[in-house]
Order: structure tokens, then sequence, then C-alpha cells
């Protein structure tokens, strides 16, 4: 059985996380690959950091449709899968900031953890696809990420939270030290 029985196709595609992200993958995808062709040109760039440019770009891409444009990506799914329109309604401007940490919610809610896994990718594809491997650079940048995302959020209808930029940069400094300290640990073994 791929689904339990109270779960339909419509909920899992439409309403979860996994569900989000199988409808932006499309569209990361094919940035990622339209970004490989455009740096394919470049002679001077070995073939390695071109491939991890094009993934970095394909999962940031990934990252703007989940957290900025997933309504509209739903709306545009519902169309072609059903014909018809989703009667989804859109708020713009809503102005909704929280500038107050909640740590206690960090462990007890699936969406915290879910801000922290989210930007994990972030701290390792950053540090393949540059050529500075610098840990410092890669959180800052990371966190300045976070923010640009949640500070656009407002915009579209949703809320900005401290909570997520906290988690995301959290989630990048993880990522980018444990690959920092074993890439530098494979490096003094050789």
């Amino acid at each position: 059985m791929l689904f339990p029985k109270n779960m339909t196709f419509q909920y899992f595609f439409f309403d979860t996380y996994p569900g989000c992200f199988l409808q932006s993958l499309p569209l990361a995808i094919l940035a990622g690959v339209l970004f490989w062709f455009i740096w394919l040109r470049k002679k001077e760039i070995p073939t390695a950091q071109k491939f991890w440019k094009s993934v970095f770009v394909c999962y940031l891409c990934g990252l703007l449709c989940m957290l900025l444009f997933i309504d509209f990506i739903s709306v545009l799914w519902y169309w072609i899968l059903y014909r018809s329109e989703s009667g989804m309604e859109f708020y713009f401007f809503e102005w909704n900031y929280d500038f107050r940490p909640n740590p206690e919610t960090y462990l007890r809610n699936s969406e915290r953890i879910v801000n922290f896994l989210m930007y994990l990718p972030f701290g390792v594809l950053y540090l393949l696809a540059t050529k500075r491997k610098s840990w410092l650079r890669t959180v800052v940048d990371g966190f300045l990420c976070s923010v640009i995302i949640e500070l656009l959020q407002p915009i579209i209808g949703r809320a900005f939270d401290i909570d997520d930029v906290i988690l995301n940069t959290a989630g990048v400094a993880l990522a980018a030290g444990v690959f920092l300290l074993i890439a530098n640990g494979r490096r003094e073994k050789t």
C-alpha cells in the first residue's frame, strides 16, 4: 500500500513537506540543467566545480520554490492534474513579523525541525560549489540567504519568523562544520 488508508494523493501532494518538495523538483532540476549548460562554455572552470555549482543552483531554486512560490506552484499543479481551479486564495503584503525567539518549540514542532533540515544541504553544497572553503563565509552566506527569504515571505502572505532564521543558520553551520572536519581529516591522511 503506497499511502495509509486515511491519506489521499491530493493530501500528500498538496499538504505535506514531501509533496511540496515533489512539486518544486521539476523547476529546481530545470534551473540546475540550464545553469549547467551556461557554465559548460566556461573552459577555465573545472568540470567538477561546474557540476557542484549546478547542483547548488538546483538546490537554491528548490528552496525558493518551497519557501516563496509554493502556493503559485500548487495552483499550477492542481490545474495540470485536475484541469480545474484549485480555489486557493492569495494574500499579499500581510506584514507579519515575529522577532522574538521561542527556543522551547525547536524540538517539539515538526515545522521547526524541517527549517533546520532544509538548510543542511546549503552548508555542504556551498562549499563544493565555491573555491573558498571557509566555514565562517558559508555560515554568513547561509544566514543572509535565510534572512532575505524570510524578509520576502510577508510580501506573499506568509510570516517572517526569527526562529526560522536561527534554525536555518544552525543547519548551515552544522553541515559546513561536519563537511570541513571530514574534508580536513581526509586531507591529513593523504
